[in-house]
């Protein structure tokens, strides 16, 4: 699957199906996800996809907790907890940057600011 690029799955169609898995799934994320890989060119389908994973469907269960807004995991390993953010935004923000900075070479996008604190480490 590519990383870089629009949507093909719809916001409405993405919570539908997290929601088939977690009746409590929260609402905002899926439009954050759009929104968001849009400014960058990440496909934000592709990223919920990866959040559905790493948050197993956002029921979290392992090293990181729902308040940390960790949505990829970023630097937990093993116990630790890894990264936290302020907020959904943020932590959705943070998510697609580290698709970006796997994916392309250039800059973030003007007016963008750094969240990813494992951005320069790809």
């Amino acid at each position: 699957m590519k990383i870089l690029g629009s949507s093909k799955v719809d916001q409405k169609t993405m919570l539908e199906f997290a929601r088939n898995v977690n009746p409590n799934f929260p609402e905002i994320l899926p439009g954050l996800y759009i929104e968001i890989g849009r400014i960058y060119g990440v496909r934000g389908d592709a990223a919920f996809s990866q959040m559905l994973k790493e948050t197993s469907f956002h029921r979290f269960g392992g090293d990181v907790k729902p308040g940390q807004f960790n949505y990829a995991g970023l630097g937990a390993i093993g116990g630790t907890q890894g990264a936290s953010f302020k907020n959904e935004r943020e932590g959705v923000t943070a998510h697609i940057q580290h698709l970006y900075a796997y994916a392309s070479k250039e800059p973030l996008p003007a007016g963008e600011k750094l969240v990813d604190p494992r951005f320069n480490l790809v």
